[in-house]
């Protein structure tokens, strides 16, 4: 059974473009960087070694691409990333699911349009 496929409906598949998703609130921003650490790192790595960091390095209202990548530079400088490749993978599958979450469960009002989920 494809994926898209559950007990005989279709769920529609929802492409984004992390360059141009943009996070909007400070809320969001410091939960994407949550997220980020916690499916890229685990546990092990306390985000309030990095938050501080990598919202330093972010522009006010960052793209998915950016955060991303302020997250594994901050964490770079701190010394080499093992599997980064996987790491990474990680981060974006996380991203991705946290950017498709049921807006009454997440506290943001999101809007699904052809060009992908937006926050506002």
């Amino acid at each position: 059974m494809p994926a898209n496929m559950r007990h005989g409906e279709r769920t529609q598949i929802v492409s984004i473009d992390a360059e141009k998703v943009l996070l909007t609130s400070e809320r969001e921003v410091d939960s994407a960087i949550d997220t980020v650490v916690t499916f890229a790192f685990g546990n092990a790595e306390p985000l309030d070694r990095y938050l501080f960091r990598i919202r330093a390095a972010l522009p006010t209202r960052p793209s998915v691409k950016e955060l991303v990548e302020a997250v594994f530079q901050v964490r770079g400088e701190m010394g080499p990333i093992s599997d980064e490749e996987t790491r990474r993978q990680n981060a974006a599958m996380a991203m991705a699911a946290f950017l498709s979450a049921d807006p009454p469960s997440s506290g943001c009002r999101r809007r699904c349009s052809a060009s992908g989920p937006r926050c506002g």
